[in-house]
C-alpha cells in the first residue's frame, strides 16, 4: 500500500514538473522526485547506480539501530556529530574538490585525496546495501576488505563505515593526519557504540 502511494506521488510530481521539464531526464533529476524514488526503493542501489565519479559533499553519520538513535537523542545528535566531523575531515584534506571516488563499470575504482591517488576493486550487494572495497597498494589496508553500507540520499551516494574501519582508512590514506586529528576523530567515533561514520558524495558534473 505504501509503495502504491509513493508511485502516485512520483507520478504527480512528474506531471507537475512536466510543464517546465523538457525531457524525462529533467523530471527524474528533480530533487523532490529523487527523494520519492529513494524512499520507494528504500535507498537501494545497483552497480549501475554506483558507476561514475562522485565527489565529497559532507560527512555522513548513521546510528546502527533505532534504539541507539533514540538513546542518543534522535537525528539532532547525528547532526551534531556531523558538525564535529566536518572540520576534522577538512584538516586531513577531505573537503569539496579534494576528495573523490570513481567507480568503473569493470569493478575497479580509483580515489583521490588531494594529490594522492588510491585504487582497488569493489563489489556491491543490493539486498544488503553492502559495498565491498578492497584497496590495492596500501599495505595497511590489505589485511581485510572494507564492508561499507552504501545507499542513495537525495541523489547523493552515502558511504558509511564502522568507526574503527574509517579511522584505519583515514590513517592509511592521509599523510597529513596528525596524531591530534586522529585522536579527535577517535573521540568523536567513540561517542556512541554502534555509530557509523562516513561520507556523502555528490555526482560529479556530467554524471
Amino acid at each position: 500500500m505504501v509503495k502504491k502511494w509513493f508511485c502516485w506521488i512520483v507520478f504527480g510530481m512528474a506531471c507537475i514538473s512536466g510543464a517546465q521539464a523538457q525531457s524525462w531526464q529533467d523530471i527524474l533529476g528533480n530533487a523532490g522526485v529523487k527523494d520519492a524514488l529513494n524512499a520507494l526503493t528504500d535507498g537501494k542501489l545497483s552497480s549501475t547506480d554506483i558507476a561514475g565519479e562522485w565527489t565529497y559533499a559532507a560527512p555522513a553519520v548513521e546510528f546502527a539501530s533505532d534504539d541507539l538513535l533514540a538513546r542518543a537523542g534522535g537525528v539532532l545528535a547525528a547532526g551534531k556529530v556531523e558538525e564535529k566531523l566536518a572540520p576534522l575531515y577538512a584538516r586531513i584534506g577531505i573537503r569539496e574538490g579534494a576528495f573523490s571516488y570513481t567507480f568503473r563499470e569493470d569493478g575497479t575504482f580509483v580515489g583521490t585525496l588531494g594529490k594522492r591517488n588510491f585504487e582497488g576493486t569493489y563489489a556491491y550487494d543490493p539486498e544488503a546495501k553492502a559495498l565491498r572495497l578492497e584497496y590495492k597498494g596500501l599495505a595497511a589496508l590489505k589485511k581485510e576488505p572494507f564492508e561499507v553500507k552504501a545507499s542513495l540520499s537525495g541523489g547523493n551516494l552515502q558511504l558509511l563505515f564502522k568507526a574503527d574501519r574509517i579511522l584505519a582508512l583515514i590513517r592509511a590514506l592521509s599523510s597529513l593526519s596528525s596524531d591530534g586529528t586522529l585522536s579527535a576523530l577517535r573521540t568523536v567515533a567513540g561517542q556512541y557504540d554502534g555509530m557509523m561514520l562516513g561520507f556523502e558524495l555528490m555526482p560529479a558534473a556530467g554524471k
